[in-house]
């Protein structure tokens, strides 16, 4: 069982069972429809969460657009299906495509970017978005009733179809519209956390921590960093377009600065570049606001806890849940330790999988085994993960 777990991979498999069978459960426990509903938009939040945590846990792009991208989403599948009458169920994939073509954007833009101006660039196409739709007033068609603008302005856009599960289940139409966002949330979990484990995940947090040793042994930062964009951007927007088909209306506010900000905080509080570390503070933050959800009580306790995180739990909840010691030993991440004066760091780890990875030799050739010369080792360009990265 030990060895067994000693796996990262076998381990969050293990999780995600567990909280997915929990989740088939509990519509099944008679839960109210109030819980239901919180539980909806968890899922849908908890997902799109985890790609942040992709993006900025495991390959460092600070990227303050995610939440737009996932309103984008939404928009394209509430425009694709109202004004050019595609089915919802195919206007959900497409509006993932339509946020990836429009992650390009911020994407090829901050390539050659890092830190604070990856942030400021995205934050600025974030709000360029953002007023191109609070600001749309210009009539675009002439219903009976009244004059539709293009995105439906500050007011938001509705009339679209929903997932039809009213009209199929009546009154259990929410449980039916749990388990359609239960599976795409499962889909969009699933993908990120199988991203993480990849060879394509190591080259991620390697390229963060040591981008120079990185791309000497063939990985390219600058593919690499525009394919993850755009994958998250993908599962992003079709959450979005989940999202609108389960409200069956969207506003402007979903890609507001302070639910990016709320979304940023869930991260860091859970364990920013830890598999579950996103799922787990989304779901202390909305708790919490469920018991102090009266006056700015809520507001308030939310701040102190987000105030406190940093300094009290610098790996995050998720490195307090398990002791230290046992921590490290599971999840096969490096401990830090001195050893005859010499610190070891955990950045150096990222590094040293890859080389494992591509290196089937490895030490031995790093260290100049015989036959072995620096070209040959470094030539490595032909490895999958190479290729994905290059």
């Amino acid at each position: 069982m030990r060895a067994f777990l000693a796996s990262p991979a076998r381990r969050d498999s293990l999780i995600g069972i567990a909280l997915l069978a929990a989740l088939i459960v509990i519509p099944l426990t008679g839960a109210s429809r109030y819980t239901l509903g919180q539980i909806v938009l968890f899922m849908i939040y908890a997902a799109i969460a985890t790609h942040w945590n992709l993006l900025f846990g495991y390959a460092g792009i600070f990227s303050l657009a995610h939440l737009t991208l996932f309103g984008i989403g939404a928009y394209a599948m509430a425009m694709l299906n109202f004004y050019m009458g595609v089915s919802i169920w195919l206007a959900i994939p497409m509006a993932g495509v339509v946020a990836l073509c429009a992650s390009l954007i911020p994407g090829l833009a901050t390539l050659r970017l890092s830190g604070i101006y990856v942030a400021l660039l995205t934050l600025a196409f974030a709000q360029v978005v953002y007023v191109l739709i609070v600001t749309d007033t210009d009539c675009f068609i002439q219903t009976e009733t009244a004059c539709r603008l293009l995105t439906g302005g500050a007011a938001g856009f509705y009339g679209f179809e929903d997932f039809g599960t009213r009209h199929l289940f009546k009154s259990n139409w929410l449980v039916a519209n749990y388990y359609i966002v239960l599976f795409a949330a499962t889909l969009t979990v699933a993908a990120a956390l199988i991203l993480m484990h990849s060879g394509f995940g190591i080259a991620l947090m390697a390229l963060r921590d040591n981008p120079l040793y990185a791309q000497a042994l063939g990985v390219s930062k600058l593919r690499l960093r525009l394919q993850v964009f755009a994958i998250s951007a993908f599962f992003t927007g079709l959450m979005g377009a989940i999202y609108a088909g389960h409200l069956r209306t969207v506003s402007p506010t979903v890609m507001s600065l302070s639910k990016m900000l709320y979304l940023i905080a869930a991260v860091v509080l859970g364990g920013a570049g830890r598999s579950w570390g996103a799922v787990l503070g989304l779901a202390v933050l909305m708790l919490v606001a469920e018991v102090l959800d009266f006056g700015s009580a809520q507001q308030i306790g939310i701040g102190v806890i987000l105030l406190l995180a940093p300094i009290l739990f610098r790996r995050g909840l998720l490195g307090l849940t398990i002791p230290a010691k046992l921590y490290d030993h599971l999840s096969n991440s490096p401990k830090t330790r001195i050893d005859e004066g010499r610190q070891i760091s955990r950045d150096l780890w990222p590094a040293k999988k890859l080389t494992q990875l591509l290196l089937p030799a490895g030490r031995d050739q790093l260290h100049g085994a015989e036959g072995a010369t620096a070209p040959e080792t470094l030539r490595q360009k032909d490895h999958p993960v190479c290729k994905s990265g290059k």
